[in-house]
């Protein structure tokens, strides 16, 4: 199942979810953000352990996928939705081989095959999860 689609603008989006990871450095402490399309914050988690900035988009995309059953994801994050879909380059194999978190991020979406769609922040603006909007 392909989860990556670009959606055309006037498409209604009220119904889904939105998530954005963030960090203090990348890689650095940080976490995500889940929210709805007023950018309402439904869900945030925050960590001290340094990771990327596309590794806790990813606990994002996992988080909402548990609970918001259903909701269609949306992500800005084309390496996250790639991890998502069970796509990894050589390099980021190598680097997560061995971190349980990651594979358990991935095998929790591999196991409920939810729908994520990209996030277009070049036609849209920023995610409504955009940790800049929330303060």
């Amino acid at each position: 199942m392909e989860h990556v689609q670009f959606l055309p603008s006037h498409i209604p989006r009220q119904d889904y979810v939105y998530v954005d990871g963030y960090t203090s450095g990348n890689p650095g402490p940080g976490g995500f953000i889940v929210t709805d399309h007023t950018g309402k914050i439904l869900f945030k988690k925050h960590y001290n352990t340094p990771h990327t900035n596309n590794w806790y988009e990813l606990g994002g995309i996992a988080s909402a996928t548990v609970k918001f059953p259903g909701k269609i994801i949306w992500s800005d994050s084309v390496t996250a939705i790639a991890w998502a879909n069970g796509r990894m380059g050589k390099e980021s194999r190598k680097l997560y081989a061995n971190d349980a978190s990651f594979q358990l991020m991935q095998s929790i979406i591999l196991s409920k095959q939810p729908t994520i769609y990209k996030w277009n922040t070049e036609l849209w603006g920023e995610i409504p999860a955009d940790p800049g909007r929330k303060g």
